[in-house]
This record gives C-alpha cells, structure tokens and sequence, in this order.
C-alpha cells in the first residue's frame, strides 16, 4: 500500500545531511523539496502504522507514548483531531485506511444512541467533545463550554460518509437532527447552535 502513490517535488543538495541539519537550513530559509516529499510519505507512513483494518481508529497524539499518561487523557478528540488524521487518506491511495475509521464511527453510534436518548429525548445517536476505547459519548471533558458539544458525531461523519458505506450511522445521525432542528423533542439540544456559543463564553468567563 506504500507504495501506491508518490510524490516528486525534485533533488535536493541537502539529502546527504542528517534530519535535524535538514530542518535547521529550511527553517534558515534554505530549499530542501526532496525533505518534502520524504515528510508528506511520512505521514502516509505513520497512518500505515496505526490504522490499519480491524484496528481502533487512529491516535495521532497517544498511540506511541514514553509515559502512562497521554494527551487529553488518551482520548480521542472529535472536534477536529480525528478527522483530520484521515483527511490525506483518499488523495494519497490509501483507501483501506478509512475503514478504521468505518468501524470506529459504528461503535461510537451504537453507544450514542444511548446519550441521544436519557441526555437529549432523541432517537438516533450523538456524541460529544471527546471519547475512548469504551466509546463513551457523554460529556466529560471538563469545561462545560466544549463538554456540552453533542455535535462530534455529526462532524465525524462528514469524514466518514463513503459511498456505500456506513449507511446505517449516516440514517441513525439523521434522525437526531430532523428532530433537533424541529424544536419539539431536543430544545435541550438548543444551547449548542452556533448563535448560542457565545452565550455560554458569558456565563464561564
């Protein structure tokens, strides 16, 4: 799968430097294209790594730890962290990467269908600012202002709705947001609407 796409940006009379020498003359200003190139199959190489088929989705910030403790608890983070771990997955020929991420957003939907439910009165599913290896979808993480943030599920699934796939969690999601925009079942749902965001900055400043 490596090699299913390359990238030549050209030569560079650096390439006989180690990696740091290289990265102190480009950020003194000097034109290193072949570190480009080897950086861009670096990270197509570190999704290799850690999402492959039939694994969790992928971790940027916890998965290769010198400690116990990670970033934000180990948590995946579903405000724009996850997402954007997958987002060069299709342009850079790495299709079998994305379902790691098919099978992760399934999980999360099963167990949010629960919060969507006793938190909201909604059918379908939702989840909020982060979740772990359990697929907790209720908000805990900390500060009310992005812990009450039931949206991470829709955002997700902007990442994940390939043709064909994950029908299922794309229906159920729908679901939650035909009655959130109603107003009649979901009003508690109403304080995450963008032109409420500022309200809550006003009452944790």
């Amino acid at each position: 799968m490596f090699s299913s796409c390359s990238l030549d940006l050209g030569g560079s009379g650096l390439a006989g430097l180690n990696t740091t020498e290289r990265l102190d003359k480009i950020r003194s200003g000097g034109d290193d294209p072949l570190f480009i190139a080897q950086y861009f199959q670096y990270g197509r190489y570190l999704l290799l790594a850690a999402a492959r088929e039939n694994t969790l989705a992928f971790n940027n910030h916890n998965i290769w730890l010198n400690k116990m403790e990670g970033r934000w608890d180990g948590r995946w983070t579903l405000n724009i962290n996850l997402q954007e771990c997958y987002w060069p997955v299709e342009n850079t020929n790495l299709p079998q990467i994305n379902e790691s991420l098919l099978k992760f957003t399934e999980n999360l939907a099963e167990a949010g269908a629960r919060t969507a439910s006793e938190l909201y009165g909604c059918r379908g599913w939702c989840a909020h600012h982060g979740t772990d290896v359990w697929f907790n979808t209720a908000p805990t993480c900390g500060d009310p202002r992005w812990a009450t943030w039931p949206l991470g599920g829709a955002w997700l699934m902007q990442q994940s709705e390939i043709p064909g796939k994950n029908l299922p969690a794309v229906e159920r999601k729908l679901r939650i947001f035909s009655r959130f925009f109603d107003g009649r079942s979901c009003n508690r749902m109403a304080g995450n609407l963008p032109v409420n965001l500022a309200r809550k900055q006003f009452f944790f400043a």
